[in-house]
């Protein structure tokens, strides 16, 4: 039985306003399942844009690391009264204040989305005092300073960034690989590089005096440069393969990058582990770290490539899918509502003609012409109201006929 509720919600309407209640009525849940599905997209769409500002944001700060990982073995050097290397001391340290800038603007931009707080000028604020006693420490402290700077301020910032922007958010997608290694195993792996780089310098410089601990970390160092190659390595071939245009570029990259770390790793084996003094000079050894660290850096520039073109990809499938469904739901709607205005209008109309003849034939025009046929409720009521027509005006003929006789 039809609940109370909906025979009155229902009975004393028309059939038009009972057409149309139903047609709002079934509206609804397709309208709330659109709502949600355009929201999905839209989280999507927002979601990959965060995605992306969280690269504008991580891009300066990998060039300030680079640059102050550079400045901090130069220091090494420089202090160490390596020749030649006073001016690059110099220029490293400008460089890092000119990377300062960029980062303070992204941090503007994007630092309260990102939950930065006041961390980047209290790490401008260490490197100003840092750089203001740099010429007056020992070379060893001086490495260790940088260090503490670049490891507990500039490489958790840039990790935080990333977590914060939602870049490791979904661990099964391509994106996932490319900003692991653009923003934890690459910059892992170049700070352990340049850790080598630095003490290399230092000890290099001092004729490889090591004392049995500088041994060990030395090698704990070059754990941490295989761990992280073989880690990055493994996130940029996931990432390269989901995008197949510029796979061949990376994954060259990627084999430079390892060949020059392995020749490096080979180099300290061979040059500070083995004899007991060095056999290299300080420029030679720098340069050859160098130029690992650098490739390296190619490495995470050409992931970022990767992970732009992706979210570029993704946020312009997710625009494209949702104007898609906006365009069939507006278009669904009109069929929808020319459908029910046609059935309408095909219902009311055949009913208000049946009306009207049966208000004829009431007043006695039994020639009212019962126009309408059709193989459905309406038109068997049409043949009914005729054959009651014609019934009638047989009998009134029959009528007719006896009164006639009588007379």
């Amino acid at each position: 039985m039809v609940p109370r509720s909906l025979s009155r919600l229902f009975h004393p309407r028309t059939i038009k306003q009972k057409l149309l209640l139903v047609a709002a009525i079934a509206a609804v849940p397709s309208a709330a399942l659109l709502a949600v599905v355009l929201y999905n997209q839209n989280n999507d769409i927002n979601q990959a844009q965060q995605e992306k500002d969280g690269i504008q944001y991580v891009l300066p700060l990998e060039k300030l690391l680079q640059d102050l990982q550079k400045s901090r073995d130069l220091s090494a050097a420089s202090l160490s009264k390596v020749p030649g290397f006073d001016e690059q001391f110099a220029q490293s340290k400008t460089d890092v204040d000119n990377d300062f800038p960029a980062v303070v603007a992204r941090d503007h931009k994007f630092g309260a989305r990102f939950h930065t707080g006041n961390r980047v000028p209290i790490m401008q604020q260490s490197w100003n005092a840092l750089k203001a006693t740099a010429a007056d420490t020992t070379p060893r402290q001086s490495l260790e300073a940088y260090t503490n700077l670049i490891t507990t301020q500039v490489v958790p910032l840039l990790y935080d960034v990333s977590e914060s922007s939602g870049l490791f958010l979904d661990t099964r997608s391509a994106s996932y690989h490319a900003a692991i290694a653009l923003d934890s195993t690459i910059p892992s792996l170049t700070e352990a590089l340049g850790e080598l780089r630095g003490y290399g310098v230092l000890f290099t410089a001092d004729g490889g005096k090591m004392l049995a601990a500088d041994r060990d970390f030395l090698n704990s160092l070059i754990g941490k440069v295989n761990t992280n190659s073989l880690v990055s390595n493994r996130e940029v071939r996931a990432a390269a393969a989901a995008d197949k245009t510029i796979a061949t570029s990376a994954t060259a990259l990627m084999q430079a990058a390892d060949d020059d770390t392995q020749r490096f790793l080979a180099e300290v084996q061979t040059n500070l582990l083995i004899p007991a003094s060095a056999q290299g000079e300080v420029p030679t050894f720098y340069a050859n770290a160098s130029h690992s660290i650098d490739n390296n850096f190619q490495l995470s520039g050409s992931t970022s490539s990767i992970l732009e073109r992706m979210l570029n990809t993704r946020a312009s499938n997710a625009t494209w899918a949702m104007q898609f469904l906006v365009l069939v739901a507006v278009l669904a709607l009109a069929l929808l509502a020319i459908l029910i205005l046609a059935t309408i209008f095909s219902i009311t109309g055949r009913v208000s003609h049946l009306v009207e003849v049966a208000d004829r034939i009431s007043l006695g025009e039994l020639d009212a012409e019962v126009d309408l046929t059709g193989k459905d409720e309406l038109g068997e009521l049409a043949e009914s109201l005729g054959r009651m027509r014609s019934s009638l005006q047989a009998a009134i003929e029959r009528l007719r006929t006896r009164r006639a006789s009588y007379q």
